[in-house]
């Protein structure tokens, strides 16, 4: 069975994480997300309108009705929480086919990102151009590839960075999931890349992942909070954060400490309309009423969401 909710594209990362805990509970495998970019939607055969998303997992006819259950209660909470305006409906649809547990992979298919970039899963098969860098990445059943358009934005501003005389030699990927900003970074021309995130499951893909792309020596994964980090004198050249806003905010501080003076920071995970509240409060120096720490280098936007690359052009304090 597919168990499906259309949600506003802001309340994807908290009922993402309710749906994953089905997943990790073995009651339920996978979580699609899908948006009006795809079209027409193979789930059901019904459009999306833009700033809405529908996330589905799947799950056995005999469980359906418990984890559908358990998914209310979770999105109700969601509502208490002032995370989501109001429970959306949970659909059902029959899977006609046994291979319900590989029904995901249909969603992932190979993308070009930028000039030189291109993402596949493993299933997929690709005859590559002399020049394409091409990372393999196996989304598992909680992660994309490089489908979602904050990750081909990051992975558009990671390129770009690297396309220069003196690329950085290390990056810092802070919420790392599926590990594929670390592992563009490292197959572009980075030396070494640190790979955070607060999930277990996020580290166990990320280090497949590199085995899968052969950068395995070069990469270094941490459940290390990124606010631990900035307590050392540890610094990066790049830092490269895909999160949703509230957290990048809450992130401001550890963000700052761990970029090296003159480094790039890029930032996505955010919503074309939130860029205005989010710059505000981002940018603002507590310390120096008319001054930021940052220099805006570029903005990059793909249908609803947007990416920040900044230039860290003060001391680290």
């Amino acid at each position: 069975m597919r168990l499906s909710v259309l949600i506003p594209c802001s309340a994807e990362e908290p009922v993402t994480a309710a749906f994953l805990q089905e997943e990790m509970a073995g009651r339920a495998t996978g979580v699609v997300v899908e948006d009006s970019h795809v079209g027409v939607l193979t789930t059901d055969g019904e459009p999306i309108d833009a700033g809405r998303l529908r996330l589905s997992t799947y799950t056995s006819p005999p469980e359906a009705e418990a984890v559908a259950a358990t998914l209310r209660a979770r999105l109700e909470r969601l509502v208490a929480l002032g995370l989501l305006d109001q429970a959306p409906e949970i659909r059902q649809a029959k899977v006609d086919d046994e291979d319900w547990r590989d029904r995901f992979k249909e969603f992932f298919d190979v993308v070009r990102v930028g000039h030189r970039l291109v993402v596949r899963p493993p299933w997929r098969s690709f005859t590559p151009e002399p020049e394409d860098i091409v990372l393999t990445i196996e989304p598992g059943m909680a992660f994309g590839t490089g489908g979602h358009q904050t990750t081909q934005l990051c992975l558009t501003a990671l390129e770009r960075a690297f396309d220069c005389p003196s690329p950085p030699r290390e990056i810092l990927d802070v919420g790392c999931g599926s590990g594929v900003l670390s592992i563009a970074a490292l197959c572009l021309a980075a030396e070494r890349a640190v790979a955070l995130d607060v999930d277990p499951a996020a580290l166990e893909a990320t280090e497949e992942n590199a085995v899968l792309n052969a950068v395995s020596s070069r990469l270094e994964v941490s459940l290390t909070p990124v606010f631990e980090l900035a307590r050392t004198d540890r610094i990066f050249p790049l830092v490269v954060a895909n999160i949703i806003s509230s957290t990048l905010l809450e992130l401001k501080s550890a963000l700052r400490a761990v970029v090296a003076p003159g480094g790039i920071i890029i930032l996505s995970g955010l919503l074309c309309q939130e860029e205005q509240e989010f710059r505000t409060t981002f940018e603002h120096d507590p310390l120096e009423q008319n001054r930021s720490w940052l220099e805006l280098e570029r903005r990059d936007t793909m249908d609803e969401w947007l990416a920040l690359s900044y230039r860290c052009h003060r001391e680290k304090r």
